[in-house]
């Protein structure tokens, strides 16, 4: 699912917010996954911005084409590849527990429902610590820490990740 797509789910989840349409716990969820998708958005577009400089320095370190610059740049780019990967799994499941918000207020937030979504947004913080984790080991120390919204639907089913 394309960054545009979380970007349209989001927009209707503050939607149906504003309208006063999610049910208390379902309404929760949904304040949450608006708070991760921005900060999930800004933990990507400066990890992104990180990893420009980061190859920048090595092509400005090896200025002349050839195999010490390709080997260079193929390093760095390893030490990234990670966190690109994290990035991207967060993405998915961020994906699934939107739509899955979705669904819930569709289908009035039935417990077995609340329980998924639960769950989802577990997976979604225990990403998010592996994305600021890998960050710390490239030296991106400054991500945002999980919004204040997750952490209240995680203290609810026993605790943050």
């Amino acid at each position: 699912m394309a960054d545009r797509d979380l970007a349209v789910i989001v927009v209707v989840l503050l939607a149906m917010l504003a309208a006063g349409c999610t049910s208390s716990a379902v309404g929760i969820h949904a304040r949450a996954v608006v708070a991760v998708a921005s900060a999930h958005a800004a933990a990507g577009g400066e990890l992104d911005a990180a990893r420009s400089a980061a190859l920048d320095a090595v092509e400005a370190e090896h200025p002349a084409a050839g195999e010490a610059r390709t080997a260079a740049l193929r390093a760095e780019g390893a030490r990234w590849r990670p966190i690109g990967a994290a990035l991207d799994a967060a993405r998915g499941a961020l994906a699934t527990w939107l739509q899955s918000v979705e669904l819930a207020e569709a289908a009035g937030g039935g417990e077995d429902l609340l329980l998924d979504l639960a769950r989802l947004a577990a997976r979604v913080a225990e990403l998010y610590g592996s994305i600021v984790e890998l960050a710390r080991g490239v030296g991106v120390d400054d991500l945002p820490p999980i919004p204040a919204a997750l952490a209240a639907v995680l203290s609810g089913i026993g605790g943050e990740s």
